[in-house]
C-alpha cells in the first residue's frame, strides 16, 4: 500500500486531493481539447508537443502518488504522442479519435483517487486495445466500461476451459465486453483463495496451542508429584499402622474411600496423560499442515528475473545467462513477498556492479557469455538462498574509500578490518560505490533493503568473493516464522528468551579467564577470543544487591554470531530450551531497542524476546573508538541543518508540493521554480544553495538545459544535481549523466526515503 493512499485507493492528504482534482482534470482537458485540434491538423508540432506534455505530467504525478493504473494508461498514452512528436508516426484521423476514447476512463481513475467514485474501467482491457494502438493501423474497439450493476465475486473459481471445447480449437476472438461471456464451468476441484494474513493468524493461534500443551505438560508434572505424594503417605500410614488396626479399617468406610481416591487419581493420571499425548500428535500435524499450506515453490519467486536480467544486460551492453538451480525447494509465503524486491536488488547489482563487459571478460580469458546463478536449498532448520555471478568480485579499495569518504571509519579502522568485515559494508545505509545514481544502482539502497528484509524475516545475509572470479551473496532464514525456538535465561532477576539460531555456543567463564583487549572485557573461548558484555549491562538493568558479592562465581556465557560479529553475552543462569511464539510489540513500545517482542512461558509467565541483532550493536557502540565492525551501530542520523538550501524545479504542482513537503519535514530550506528557466533565474538570484532537484520535462527550459548551465560555471561543479523525472530510456539516463548530474531518480519507482538517502549522500 503506497503510504499516500487511503486503503480504498484515495488520496489522504486533503490538500494533496484537492491540487491532484484540478491539476488532472487540467492535463485531461487539454489532451482532450488537442485530441480534437489535431483531428483536423495532423502534423501540427506544438500541439503534439503540448499532447505530449500534458500525458507525460499526468503519468508522472500518477505514479508519484501511486496511482499505477491511471500513470500505466497515460503512460500509453505518451508513448504513442512521443513517436508521433518524434516524427516516427504519422497519427491518422481514425487513431486520433479512437485515443480520445481513452480520456474518459482516465478521468474515471483520477475521480476515484479524489472521492472514492467507482471507477468503471476495466483496466488490463484499456491497456491492452492501447497496446493494439501501438501496434496496429486500425484502431482496436472501444475501451470495455465495466457495468455498475457487475456482480463481483468473492471467491474465485479455478480457471478450466470449457469441457466442450476441442484441444485444437483456436483462441476465441476478443469481444467488447468480457463480462458478457458465459460464465466458465465450475471446477470439480472447490478452491478457496486465502490471504497470508488468516494463515499468519492461523498460525499464531496453533502456537498458542503449542504454548498451552507444554503448560499442560507442566501441569501433569505436578499432577506426578501429588499422586506419588498420595501414595507415598499410604504407605507410610500403612507401615506405621499395627496389622490388627489395618484388618480392622478394611471394613473402615473412610479408609476404603481414601483408598479408591488413590486408584482414581492414578487412573484419571494415565488418561490425561493419554490425552495430552494424544493433543500433543493432533497440534504438531496441525502446524505442520498449516505451514505447508504457506510453502510455494521457489520458482514462483525466481521465475520473475529471467525477463529483468536479460533485459538489464541488453541495456548495459552485455550478455548474461541466468540459471535457476532449486526451484523445487518449498519456501514460506511471506519469504517470497519479502525476499522479491531484495532478490531483484541483489541480481541487478550483479549484473550492473559484478559482470564485465564481453571484451573485458575475454580479456580476462573468460566466455562473453557471464552466467548469474540463482540457487535455493533446504538445511534441518532454514532455508538457503544464494545469488551467484563469475564477475569481477568486490573491489575492496573502493569500499575503503567510500567507508572513508563518508566518513563512516577512520583508516586505521579499515586497515584492521578482515576482507569479511569489509565486505559486510554493503549492507549499510546509502553505501554505493557507483558515482552516478540511477534506477539502476548506485543509490546504496538496495543492499540496505536486503539486509533489512533479512533480518525482518529473522536471517542473516553473508557475502563472499575472490577477486576477477565471482561474488556469492547467501541469505538464510528459518523455515518456520511463527514461532521461535529459544535459550530461556536468567538475568539481573529476569527472565528472557534469546532465539537458539543465533546462538554460536555456551560457556562457563570463570573470573580469572577474562582479560581486556583496547580496555574491552574478552576471553579465549574454544578457538577464538571473543568480546565480552554483561547482559545486564546492555538492557541497563540495575545490578540486585545479592549478586554484588559474587564477583568471583563463574558465569554462563552465551556466545552470538550475528554475521561474524561474535559476543559473549555473560548471564546469571540458563534454565531451558523451548519453541515460544513471538508476540511483536504494540503502540508506544512498537520499537525497544534490544527487544523483539515477548511471550508466554508454559507456567504462564511473560518473558520478554531479546533480539541478538540490536545486543551485538549496543556491545559495539560502547567499544569506543576501537571497534571494527561490518554491521557498526547505524550512526544517528543527524537531520540537515535549516542552513541547508535546496533548489526545486518541478512544473507540476502536486509533485512539486508533494517534493516540497518531504524535503521541508527531513530538515532543508526549500526554494521551489515552476520550471528550469525560473530555477535558473532563482538560482543566480538567490543563491548560494547546497543542493538542486530537478525535473526534466519543463517549459522554457528542461531539466537537462538547467543542469548544464551550472555545471558550466566552475565553482558550481561540486554541486550536488539530482534529476526526478518520468523519463526512464538509457538515452535519456546517459544525457543526464552527460550534463553532469549527479543522481538520476524514476517517478515511477519514486519513494522518499531514496530521494532523502540520495541527498544526504551527496550534500
Amino acid at each position: 500500500m503506497n503510504p499516500l493512499l487511503l486503503a480504498d485507493g484515495t488520496i489522504e492528504d486533503e490538500e494533496l486531493r484537492a491540487i491532484f482534482h484540478s491539476e488532472s482534470e487540467e492535463h485531461l482537458h487539454g489532451l482532450d481539447e488537442g485530441l480534437l485540434f489535431l483531428e483536423t491538423n495532423l502534423t501540427h508540432a506544438a500541439t503534439l508537443q503540448e499532447l505530449f506534455r500534458h500525458a507525460h505530467n499526468l503519468k508522472g504525478t500518477a505514479r508519484m502518488l501511486g496511482l499505477e493504473d491511471l500513470g500505466s494508461i497515460a503512460h500509453h498514452f505518451e508513448d504513442v504522442l512521443g513517436a508521433a512528436q518524434r516524427g516516427e508516426r504519422v497519427l491518422a484521423q481514425p487513431e486520433i479519435s479512437h485515443l480520445s476514447h481513452y480520456i474518459d476512463p482516465m478521468r474515471q481513475l483520477a475521480l476515484h483517487a479524489v472521492n472514492g467514485s467507482v471507477a468503471q474501467v476495466d483496466v488490463d482491457d484499456v491497456l491492452r486495445q492501447l497496446q493494439g494502438t501501438t501496434e496496429q493501423e486500425t484502431p482496436p474497439a472501444q475501451p470495455t466500461i465495466i457495468p455498475q450493476d457487475s456482480p463481483t465475486q468473492t471467491v474465485q473459481p479455478v480457471f478450466e476451459p470449457p469441457v466442450a471445447a476441442p484441444i485444437m480449437a483456436p483462441p476465441p476472438q476478443p469481444v467488447a465486453n468480457p463480462i458478457a461471456q458465459p460464465a466458465p464451468v465450475r471446477s470439480q476441484l472447490d478452491t478457496i483463495r486465502v490471504t497470508s494474513q488468516k494463515l499468519d493468524a492461523l498460525m499464531t493461534q496453533i502456537g498458542e496451542l503449542v504454548v498451552t500443551n507444554i503448560r499442560l505438560s507442566r501441569r501433569m508434572a505436578e499432577m506426578d508429584e501429588m499422586v506419588a505424594a498420595f501414595e507415598e503417605w499410604g504407605r507410610a500410614e500403612k507401615s506405621t499402622t499395627p496389622r490388627a488396626s489395618q484388618d480392622l479399617e478394611a471394613d473402615n468406610p473412610l479408609a476404603q474411600g481414601i483408598a479408591e481416591m488413590g486408584q482414581r487419581m492414578t487412573t484419571t493420571r494415565n488418561r490425561v496423560y493419554e490425552d495430552v499425548t494424544r493433543l500433543n500428535q493432533v497440534v504438531d500435524g496441525l502446524e505442520e499442515t498449516v505451514r505447508s499450506v504457506r510453502l510455494v515453490p521457489a520458482a514462483t519467486l525466481f521465475g520473475q528475473f529471467s525477463r529483468m536480467v536479460r533485459e538489464l544486460a541488453r541495456d548495459l551492453g552485455k550478455v548474461v545467462d541466468l540459471v535457476v538451480e532449486g526451484g523445487e525447494t518449498e519456501v514460506d509465503k511471506r519469504v517470497v513477498e519479502e525476499l522479491k524486491d531484495p532478490l531483484m536488488h541483489m541480481l541487478r547489482n550483479a549484473v550492473d556492479h559484478g559482470i564485465e563487459l564481453p571484451a573485458q571478460r575475454e580479456g580476462l580469458g573468460k566466455a562473453a557469455t557471464a552466467k548469474v546463478t540463482l540457487r535455493a536449498y533446504q538445511t534441518a532448520s532454514a532455508v538457503v538462498i544464494e545469488v551467484c555471478d563469475d564477475g569481477r568480485g568486490l573491489d575492496l579499495e573502493a569500499i575503503r574509500r567510500t567507508a572513508l569518504r563518508a566518513r563512516l571509519f577512520t583508516q586505521e579502522q579499515l586497515d584492521a578490518m578482515t576482507e569479511e568485515q569489509l565486505h559486510q559494508l554493503i549492507f549499510r545505509p546509502g553505501f554505493s560505490t557507483n558515482s552516478i545514481v540511477t534506477d539502476v544502482s548506485g543509490r546504496g539502497v538496495g543492499m540496505d533493503v536486503v539486509h533489512t528484509n533479512v533480518v525482518n524475516l529473522k536471517g542473516d545475509i553473508k557475502v563472499f568473493a575472490t577477486p576477477d572470479l565471482g561474488t556469492t551473496v547467501r541469505i538464510t532464514v528459518p523455515l518456520s516464522l511463527a514461532s521461535v525456538h529459544s535459550l530461556i535465561l536468567r538475568t539481573g532477576g529476569h527472565m528472557y528468551a534469546l532465539p537458539i539460531d543465533r546462538v554460536e555456543a555456551l560457556y562457563e567463564v570463570r573470573p580469572v579467564d577474562i582479560f581486556e583487549i583496547a580496555g574491552q572485557p574478552a576471553a579465549r573461548l574454544g578457538e577464538k577470543t571473543v568480546s565480552l558484555a554483561r547482559l545486564t549491562d546492555l538492557l541497563e538493568l540495575p545490578l540486585l544487591p545479592k549478586a554484588k558479592g559474587e564477583s568471583e562465581a563463574n558465569h554462563p556465557c552465551v556466545v552470538l554470531d550475528i554475521e561474524g560479529n561474535r559476543l559473549g553475552l555473560l548471564v546469571d543462569e540458563l534454565i531451558d530450551e523451548q519453541e515460544v511464539v513471538l508476540k511483536p510489540l504494540n503502540g508506544l513500545l512498537h520499537r525497544v531497542r534490544n527487544v523483539s517482542g515477548a511471550t508466554i512461558l508454559g507456567d504462564g509467565a511473560v518473558c520478554i524476546v531479546l533480539n541478538p541483532w540490536d545486543l551485538v550493536r549496543s556491545a559495539l557502540s560502547r567499544t569506543g573508538p576501537t571497534r571494527s565492525l561490518a554491521q557498526a551501530p547505524a550512526a544517528v542520523e543527524i537531520q540537515p541543518p535549516q542552513s541547508y538550501r535546496v533548489l526545486l524545479a518541478e512544473d507540476s504542482i502536486t509533485t512539486r508540493i508533494q517534493e516540497r513537503r518531504i524535503l521541508e519535514q527531513a530538515g532543508y530550506t526549500v526554494t521551489v521554480a515552476v520550471d528550469g528557466m525560473d530555477a535558473w533565474e532563482k538560482f543566480m538570484s538567490a543563491g548560494p544553495f547546497h543542493a538542486l532537484i530537478s525535473d526534466v520535462e519543463m517549459p522554457r527550459l528542461d531539466g537537462f538545459g538547467l543542469a548544464a548551465r551550472v555545471r558550466q560555471d566552475k565553482k558550481w561543479q561540486e554541486l550536488p544535481i539530482i534529476l526526478v523525472t518520468s523519463l526512464v530510456s538509457d538515452a535519456d539516463k546517459k544525457r543526464g549523466i552527460d550534463v553532469g548530474a549527479n543522481a538520476y531518480i524514476v517517478k515511477s519507482t519514486f519513494d522518499q526515503k531514496v530521494l532523502l538517502d540520495t541527498l544526504r549522500r551527496l550534500v
